[in-house]
């Protein structure tokens, strides 16, 4: 049997009517339910609360001055944070700078920076910057720090930071003796 281009046309628009309306049919005749729903069930369907989305704060800069650091200054410390998340962080929420002496320290071992925890003090929002001020209330003594910025007891808002601070000694000029040649 040979088809010419009309034929091969006819058939398959034929297959497509003959699938097309045993599918209708189908559709037709297959039963439909109806949902009904009650109160204790619509009131379980309802969405659950928006999860709030996290900040993700970062250290963006952090300086010092004065610079370089001398033994005898006191050293105070500027840090701005960024919010990289899609939330805002909390006013109360808090970052915690840690000072540890790798060498040095002085007679007292104590280190130029304060440690402790503290709040940023106002919110970070989403894309924007907030800056904290720390000024040295110890005298720096020669040696070599390590400054670490951590955000305690926060689910994840932050990533830890560090820097070695090196405190250079101080050095006090003398006049050398004459000499006399002879």
């Amino acid at each position: 049997m040979k088809f010419n281009k009309c034929g091969i046309i006819i058939c398959t628009l034929i297959l497509f009517l003959i699938s097309s309306t045993a599918w209708a049919d189908t559709r037709k005749t297959a039963p439909t339910v109806k949902k009904t729903s009650t109160p204790k069930a619509a009131a379980a369907k309802k969405p659950a609360a928006t999860q709030i989305r996290p900040p993700k704060i970062v250290v963006e800069t952090f300086a010092y001055k004065p610079a370089p650091l001398k033994a005898g200054n006191n050293v105070d410390i500027f840090i701005t944070f960024r919010n990289k998340g899609l939330g805002k962080s909390h006013a109360n929420a808090k970052f915690k700078l840690s000072c540890l002496i790798l060498s040095g320290g002085g007679p007292d071992k104590k280190c130029p920076v304060p440690n402790g925890e503290r709040t940023f003090g106002k919110e970070i929002l989403p894309g924007k910057t907030h800056s904290v001020s720390l000024l040295g209330a110890n005298p720096a003594f020669a040696g070599k720090y390590r400054i670490s910025v951590t955000f305690p007891g926060q689910k994840q808002i932050g990533r830890p930071f560090s820097i070695i601070l090196n405190v250079a000694p101080k050095f006090k000029v003398q006049k050398a003796p004459p000499t006399t040649i002879d």
